[in-house]
């Protein structure tokens, strides 16, 4: 195998075929791919079993709420057609309104940490009338509040199926997903409640 044939291969993997390999087999193949490039693969760095808080770079936005009309997922099956950040003492938190009602839950993080932890961690949604950025209609759409540590960088977040869950799919009712909040056109709505 050569660099090229990986590169061909890798171009048609899906994102659902390549969510079914495991840590280990990405870390394999990550290595196989570095090893025909003549570098040295990268070792995993161990998750810190109590991770300190990073300071939220791209937060620093007066307290107040704000609209933010470009949110991208890189999905068809997982787009956010409404957003509201609210910031308040430096924190970011923001309000997404997803296009479907198919997921019942979200986490900050992966899928896999997902899984593993508490059900109080998962992020529940609540049903209000918010405007559609792609009809330009008030619709009744899912909303989810989500932490934001950054603006304009991909956060990772995993959604549960609530078909999955009903099929009995365990782990993989869970779907790795990004969500990445863009500064540009962020324009002031409101102020915080008092």
């Amino acid at each position: 195998e050569t660099v090229e044939e990986m590169d061909a291969i890798a171009a048609e993997l899906t994102e659902e075929q390549i969510a079914q390999f495991s840590d280990e087999q990405l870390a394999a193949i990550e290595a196989r791919y570095a090893e025909l490039k003549g570098e040295e693969p990268e070792e995993p760095e161990e998750p810190d079993p109590t991770p300190t808080p990073a300071p939220n770079p791209g937060t620093s936005l007066e307290d107040g709420i704000y609209n933010v009309p470009t949110v991208e997922t890189g999905e068809a099956m997982f787009r956010v057609v409404n957003c509201q950040l609210i910031s308040k003492n430096g924190q970011l938190v923001a309000q997404i309104a997803l296009s479907g009602t198919g997921y019942d839950y979200l986490y900050m993080g992966t899928k896999k940490e997902a899984y593993v932890a508490d059900s109080s961690k998962w992020i529940p949604y609540t049903v209000k009338d918010v405007l559609n950025n792609e009809t330009g209609e008030i619709e009744s759409k899912y909303v989810y509040e989500i932490p934001v540590s950054a603006l304009d960088t991909p956060l990772k977040v995993a959604s549960r199926s609530a078909k999955y869950v009903s099929q009995g799919k365990g782990e993989d009712a869970w779907i790795d997903r990004t969500i990445t909040i863009s500064s540009e056109g962020i324009k002031k709505t409101g102020d915080l409640p008092t």
